[in-house]
């Protein structure tokens, strides 16, 4: 009888597993390429070894928030401003200048965060509390795509990595990867 449960759950286990990998494609990754020529060159050099070729395109987009001061000031008054900002350990890290036909202004990052960019805002306009200056937030949208050069699909984990090897053995994708998709 015990024999007879541990088959079940031997059975069992191996139909959960089983039913986990349905529908999972193994890929070997060759490599990411933001640019055509590079997906080019990377597909050649995978269709000469007669790999399968699978091109994926993945995009990104990240909001960036700029703080910048909101006029432009000349050579003086940025000098002043920037000595103040430099006695606060959290704005010497950060604080630059950035150039225009109208004058400088004070460029203090980029965040992802928007509650990261309105305390440093906040933070320089107290350190330069009686200066004429205050800071604005940009919001910049940074959208990064890229085409991912993918041999495969391969329907085993097991024949996925033994790919990766041969492939990895060429002095073309040292670095190759293996990755899932369902």
């Amino acid at each position: 009888m015990i024999k007879k449960n541990v088959l079940l759950l031997c059975l069992l286990a191996c139909s959960i597993t089983q039913a986990a990998a349905f529908g999972k494609k193994y890929y070997v990754q060759l490599g990411a390429c933001y640019l055509q020529k590079c997906v080019a060159d990377k597909v050649a050099k995978a269709q000469a070894q007669g790999w399968p070729i699978t091109i994926h395109r993945a995009s990104n987009t990240t909001n960036l928030y700029q703080v910048i001061s909101a006029l432009a000031h000349d050579e003086t008054d940025v000098d002043i401003y920037l000595t103040e900002l430099q006695k606060h350990k959290k704005l010497a890290e950060i604080a630059g200048l950035e150039g225009d036909l109208l004058g400088y202004r004070i460029q203090l990052g980029y965040y992802e965060n928007v509650a990261e960019a309105y305390q440093i805002k906040d933070l320089a306009e107290q350190v330069l509390t009686g200066e004429k200056i205050t800071f604005l937030m940009h919001r910049k949208v940074k959208k990064n795509e890229a085409s991912k050069i993918l041999v495969g699909p391969y329907s085993s984990e097991k024949s996925a990595r033994a790919q990766r090897k041969k492939i990895r053995a060429t002095d073309d994708f040292p670095h190759a990867f293996l990755i899932i998709k369902e």
